[in-house]
């Protein structure tokens, strides 16, 4: 009962804002509604990380500036929304940097501050009350800071940040399992800056390649196996003084492709193949993009900062699918796999988008509507173009009219001028043979 109110439409996003309120999303039409709204406002305690506790998005943990671990979850009786403690002293993540190391097991949440602390937080079950989880110890570790972004997934843990170069941990034996290294000197022969500003695990099925966005403009992917620079490397030559500061991989949707946001707003495209900015969502939002989620499941992408607006758009087309105005700026989002926005996608037998190229096409069938509906088309075009070029052939006429009317007077002013001079002259020498005479 508790996963079909997630996933039967009801809910598909819930968002942290910067006060400490938790918004919770009806997003199955264009016309987005607001569920419910959990937590008190308090000033300096926003939720910088938020995640799902299970695979079935029955419940979602987020984490307080305050060093409060919530759970948020639908009450099996009368399914409204319920909100508990889980453990006070939490760490305070950085942006986007509440993970949970596997949804498919009893919960297991790992997070890291700007100093490098790690927790590492087991849970018994999604359901765990809280006298349950008060006698929980986490796991606590040191890494090497600052620390900008974190990742975590199946106990790996990717991060890096200012002059902290992508490093990742394994979370069992609290060690350095990978470090990365930085790229080749510039044309100065001075060390090229590093700032991780954010991490992200290229393919949702691996754990090797990661993509890192840099706050130097930079778009990075690594591949543990092959070598310890990156393989790919890309600068946003455009805009050299703008920080990226968030990052994600539409991936199925766009293979080989990421999504990146930066200080003033943009989103971008950027092939990391053929290292060129193949898009842009526009228009920019006008604050920093501080998170981009993808949908599970559709072809929709989320972004979201300091602006207070959350855009949809298509992962395809990039274009904007539907706005929510936050009021409060917003720091972190998560979405279930519902269904979003069901008024401009159309969804085959397995509840995926029909974006086949062959299903688009018509069928034979159909092929002679499509010839009557070509031909009206081109005779419509055709009566179009013979009323344009009639149009064009007497305005023509009207302009030498207007030149032949203008010529004329113009003669006959001049005519005018050369009687009336011939006149005065006839007049002047009558004058002077008189004047001679007498």
């Amino acid at each position: 009962k508790e996963k079909d109110y997630f996933l039967g439409g009801k809910m598909a996003c819930v968002t942290g804002d910067a006060t400490g309120l938790t918004k919770l999303w009806d997003l199955k039409h264009s016309t987005c509604k607001q569920i419910a709204v959990c937590g008190e406002q308090e000033k300096h305690n926003g939720i910088p990380g938020m995640c799902w506790g299970d695979d079935a998005y029955s419940t979602a943990y987020f984490a307080h500036a305050n060093g409060q671990l919530m759970r948020l979850h639908a009450a099996k009786d009368t399914c409204e929304w319920v909100t508990s403690r889980v453990i006070q002293g939490f760490v305070i993540p950085v942006s986007d940097g509440l993970h949970n190391l596997d949804p498919t097991r009893p919960p297991t949440l790992a997070a890291c501050n700007e100093k490098g602390r790690v927790m590492i937080l087991s849970l018994p079950s999604s359901s765990a009350s809280t006298t349950e989880t008060a006698k929980l110890q986490p796991a606590l570790f040191s890494v090497p800071s600052p620390v900008s972004a974190f990742v975590a997934r199946r106990g790996d843990l990717a991060f890096g940040g200012n002059k902290n170069d992508l490093k990742v941990w394994d979370a069992e034996t609290q060690t350095e399992k990978w470090r990365a290294k930085n790229v080749s000197n510039d044309w100065l022969d001075m060390p090229v800056p590093v700032y991780v500003r954010a991490v992200k695990y290229f393919y949702p099925d691996s754990e090797n390649c990661i993509a890192t966005a840099t706050g130097h403009h930079q778009v990075r992917l690594y591949d543990q196996r092959a070598k310890r620079k990156p393989v790919e490397a890309f600068k946003i030559q455009n805009h050299t003084d703008i920080t990226l500061v968030s990052l994600a991989v539409p991936s199925p949707h766009r293979e080989q492709q990421v999504i990146v946001g930066d200080g003033v707003g943009n989103v971008y495209y950027v092939d990391m193949r053929s290292h060129q900015v193949v898009g842009r969502v526009e228009p920019g939002q006008g604050g920093s993009i501080r998170v981009i989620q993808i949908h599970p499941r559709l072809p929709i992408a989320a972004a979201t900062g300091l602006s207070r607006w959350v855009v949809f758009h298509d992962v395809n087309t990039r274009k904007i699918l539907s706005k929510i105005y936050m009021k409060q700026q917003c720091t972190s989002l998560i979405m279930t796999e519902g269904d979003m926005f069901m008024d401009k996608y159309e969804l085959d037998a397995e509840g995926k988008v029909t974006d086949d190229v062959w299903k688009m096409m018509p069928s034979t069938d159909e092929a002679p509507e499509r010839e009557e509906k070509q031909q009206k088309s081109k005779t419509k075009v055709g009566t179009k173009l013979d009323d344009i070029w009639g149009i064009l052939k007497r305005k023509a006429k009207a302009r030498a009219r207007a030149r032949e009317a203008q010529q004329a007077e113009q003669d006959e002013q001049s005519n005018n001028k050369k009687q009336k001079y011939n006149e005065e002259e006839v007049q002047e020498q009558e004058l002077t043979d008189e004047e001679e005479v007498g």
